[in-house]
């Protein structure tokens, strides 16, 4: 999400309460973030709710240095709040770097562990099925949050795009030579960049003529 300079915005998911600050300066969005920070506790406090400090923190973005990083104190009743490099919103992990890479690494362990699971269950189940678990348990995996990460550097998706060949090359009982090409159209699917470009085109495809398909934020 882009903000603005000196905007404040706050977006609640079920329980959890999110506030993005951003400024100038990092000495403003500092000062604004801990206003902020006592402004939302009272309302809390107001409402009868509580504010968990040991579940609390907060990371700084566009910040390469990480001595100005330190320079960002956020406290609230005399506690000082737990900054960390990475934090998980809306199920995508974002590191202060914006590098994708311990979100990257999230979708590789999940769907690591199915290369097993695969070995076992294709010469078991028709083609029909093995598609259908191979969209349910690795393509959605894959494809959330892909308009994001996709940007990255290529070492980044390097290791979790000859992960997911390999899926596929298992699935199809194929050998190591056959074309990864051939992998992906077999299942009428896409690897990971062109993935990332396609969803990129249904996205602007939505802004020119769905707008109403497009999520509230994007209509603000």
């Amino acid at each position: 999400m882009l903000l603005r300079p000196k905007k404040l915005c706050v977006l609640l998911v079920a329980d959890d309460t999110n506030l993005f600050v951003s400024g100038t300066s990092i000495d403003e969005v500092s000062a604004n973030a801990n206003t902020c920070i006592i402004k939302l506790n009272t309302w809390f406090l107001a409402n009868k709710l509580s504010l968990s400090l040991d579940k609390t923190c907060f990371s700084v973005f566009g910040v390469r240095d990480d001595n100005t990083r330190g320079k960002v104190e956020l406290r609230l009743d005399n506690v000082i709040l737990k900054q960390v490099s990475c934090c998980k919103y809306l199920g995508i992990i974002i590191d202060n770097n914006l590098t994708w890479s311990e979100y990257i690494n999230h979708i590789y362990n999940k769907i690591l562990k199915f290369t097993s699971i695969f070995y076992k269950i294709r010469h078991i189940l028709p083609v029909k099925v093995l598609i259908a678990i191979y969209f349910a348990f690795v393509h959605s995996h894959l494809l959330y949050g892909i308009e994001i990460y996709g940007n990255t550097y290529h070492a980044y998706l390097n290791r979790l795009m000859v992960l997911n060949s390999k899926l596929l090359r298992i699935l199809q009982s194929v050998p190591r030579k056959a074309p990864v090409s051939d992998l992906y159209e077999n299942f009428n699917t896409l690897n990971i960049p062109d993935l990332h470009n396609f969803q990129l085109l249904v996205l602007i495809h939505k802004f020119f003529y769905h707008k109403e398909k497009l999520p509230v934020i994007f209509t603000l």
